[in-house]
C-alpha cells in the first residue's frame, strides 16, 4: 500500500490543501506552527479503518484499534466572526493491492458523526485482502512526538494482550496491528515476547543438552555393570532416548519458529544500527542483543560499540540514552509489527509517520538516520517531519520516490510546495533558513572563509574556526558545510 495524496477541506490550520507524497520517503519541513503535525494526524486518523474490527483470525475480540473520527476541533476555525466551516472533509488516494483506491472521512455538523459510507468500500477491499491466507498485510505505523516516552503499560487490554504473547506459540496475525495508531508505545510488550521466546529456546537447548549428558554417563557406565543388570540400564537409557527424541521434535517443529522470529527482529535492528559510512562512531554500532537477569526481574541489554570494548556501551532496555531508546523503539515496533503479520519476508509494504524524526539524536546520527530506515526496511513508505537542517541536508529528493515538501504560514493563510533537491545545497541557500535555524550566513561565511585561508598557514589558529564552525552547528557539521571546508 502506498499512500498517493491527501486533500484537506476545513480540517485544523488547512481550509483547501493537496499533498501529494512520494511512494518511497516524504519528509515534511517548517517553521513551528506550518501544520506539519497537523498533516501526520489527518493521514493517521484516515487510516484507523483499516483492519481495525475484522472478522476471522481475531486477537480476543479485536486487535485493540477503533475507527478516529474527527474531533469538533479538527474543524478549522475562523476567528473574525465566522466561526467553525463546517463541513471538513478529507480524501485520501492510495495504490492498495496495485489498485487505485480512495475514500473520505466527512464531517458536516459540530457533534456530528462522520459519514462510514464514504470509506466503507475501502474498508470491505482491506478485509477481503486480510481474509486470504496467503496475502501479504500492509504495514501501518504511528511515532508522535512523544514516543516512546508516553507507554502503553498496566490497562487492561494491554495486560490481556500480554498474556496472549506471553504464553501462545503463534500471534494472530491481526496482533500486528495492535494500537499502533496510538500516541504511545507498545515496545515493552515486544520486549516480554522477545524474553519469553528466548526462555523457551534456552528451556529447550538445555534439555537436549542435558538428555544427552544423561545418555553417555549411562552408556559409559554400561561395562561397569553385571551382565543381569543390562536390562534395567538399557531401559533407563531408551527411556532419556526417548525424551531425547521428543525433545528434539519439539525444537524441530516448534523451537525453530522461536528462532526465526528473534533473529529477524534483531536482525533488523543490528541492520538499522550497523556502519552506514568510513565516519561512523563506534558507539553507533550494536553488535549483540541479549537477556540478563538482575536481582528483581529481567532485562534485554543492547551493547552498543567494539565487541571487545566489555561493558561500557552495554545498557539494559529501561536505561538507554533517550536517542538510542526513541530509534530502537521504532525499529523494534516496525519489525515485531511486520513479523507477526507476513513472517520472515523481506518484500516490505505500508505507512510509516514519524513526527520530528530528529527529536533526541545526536547530530551524527541525524545525518544518516533516513537513510538507515530505508535501508533496513526497503519498501516501506515513510512520512517525516523534521526541524533539523542536518537530517534534510543529506536526502535526495527526486519528486517521484522521495520528496521534500515546505509548510509555510503568511497572514492566516497555510501553503504548501515541493521543493527543488536540497542535497549537498550550499550553505548560502535558503536552507536553513527554511528549517528555521538561526545562523548568520555573514558569520558563517566569515569563519570559513578564514579557515580556509589559515589550514596551510597556521593550523592550530585554523583549527580554532573550524571549532566555531562546529558549535553553530552545535556540535556537529553537515555534510554540505564539510564540503565546503575540504
Amino acid at each position: 500500500m502506498k499512500l498517493k495524496s491527501v486533500k484537506l477541506q476545513n480540517y485544523r490550520c488547512y481550509q483547501d490543501n493537496d499533498f501529494h507524497f512520494g511512494s518511497d520517503c516524504t519528509i515534511i519541513i517548517g517553521k513551528n506552527g506550518t501544520g506539519k503535525s497537523s498533516l501526520l494526524s489527518a493521514i493517521r486518523k484516515g487510516m484507523t479503518f483499516i483492519f481495525s474490527n475484522v472478522e476471522g483470525n481475531k486477537l480476543i475480540k479485536n486487535n485493540g484499534n477503533k475507527v478516529e473520527g474527527l474531533n469538533d476541533w479538527d474543524t478549522t476555525f475562523i476567528e473574525n466572526g465566522e466561526g467553525f466551516m463546517w463541513p471538513t472533509n478529507i480524501k485520501y488516494d492510495v495504490i492498495f493491492d496495485n489498485k487505485e483506491l480512495s475514500w473520505r472521512f466527512f464531517k458536516d455538523k459540530y457533534k456530528g458523526k462522520i459519514h462510514s459510507a464514504l470509506y466503507k468500500n475501502a474498508q470491505k477491499k482491506f478485509e477481503t485482502h486480510h481474509l486470504k491466507a496467503t496475502s501479504q498485510l500492509p504495514l501501518l505505523g504511528f511515532y508522535g512526538d512523544c514516543y516512546p516516552h508516553k507507554k502503553k503499560t498496566g490497562n487492561a487490554v494491554v495486560n490481556s494482550f500480554n498474556r496472549i504473547i506471553t504464553k501462545s506459540n503463534v500471534i494472530p496475525r491481526d496482533a500486528g496491528y495492535f494500537l499502533w495508531n496510538s500516541d504511545g508505545s507498545v515496545v515493552s510488550s515486544w520486549f516480554l515476547r522477545t524474553k519469553y521466546i528466548l526462555n523457551e529456546i534456552l528451556q529447550d537447548t538445555e534439555t537436549i543438552s542435558d538428555l544427552i549428558k544423561d545418555i553417555e554417563s549411562l552408556q559409559s557406565r554400561r561395562s561397569n555393570f553385571s551382565t543381569h543388570d543390562f536390562a534395567t540400564l538399557d531401559a533407563q537409557i531408551i527411556s532419556l532416548q526417548n525424551r531425547l527424541q521428543l525433545s528434539k521434535e519439539r525444537k524441530n517443529s516448534q523451537t525453530w519458529k522461536f528462532e526465526e522470529e528473534f533473529d529477524f527482529v534483531t536482525e533488523r535492528l543490528m541492520l538499522f544500527f550497523s556502519r552506514v559510512n568510513e565516519f561512523d562512531a563506534d558507539d553507533l554500532i550494536l553488535f549483540d542483543i541479549k537477556k540478563r537477569r538482575t536481582e528483581k526481574e529481567e532485562y534485554l541489554f543492547f551493547n552498543f560499540g567494539k565487541e571487545d570494548s566489555f561493558n561500557e556501551g552495554m545498557y539494559n532496555e529501561e536505561s538507554l540514552p533517550m536517542g538510542y531508546q526513541r530509534l530502537i523503539h521504532i525499529v523494534y515496533d516496525i519489525a515485531y509489527r511486520w513479523y507477526i503479520l507476513n513472517g520472515k519476508t523481506e518484500n516490505f509494504d505500508g505507512l510509516v509517520l514519524i513526527d520530528e524524526l530528529e527529536l533526541h539524536l545526536h547530530p551524527s546520527l541525524q545525518q544518516t538516520v533516513v537513510e538507515r530506515f530505508r535501508k533496513t526496511f526497503p519498501g516501506l513508505q515513510f512520512i517525516i517531519t523534521t526541524h533539523s537542517p542536518i537530517i534534510l541536508s543529506n536526502f535526495f529528493a527526486d519528486k517521484e520516490a522521495t520528496k521534500v515538501i515546505q509548510l509555510e504560514r503568511d497572514h492566516g493563510k497555510y501553503s504548501d510546495e515541493v521543493l527543488e533537491n536540497l542535497y549537498t545545497m550550499d550553505y548560502n541557500s535558503n536552507l536553513l533558513n527554511v528549517m528555521g535555524v538561526d545562523i548568520s550566513d555573514k558569520l558563517l561565511d566569515t569563519y570559513i572563509n578564514a579557515y580556509q585561508f589559515l589550514k596551510d598557514e597556521d593550523k592550530k589558529l585554523a583549527n580554532e574556526y573550524f571549532n566555531k564552525i562546529r558549535d553553530l552547528f552545535k556540535g556537529d557539521i553537515p555534510k554540505f558545510i564539510q564540503n565546503k571546508l575540504s
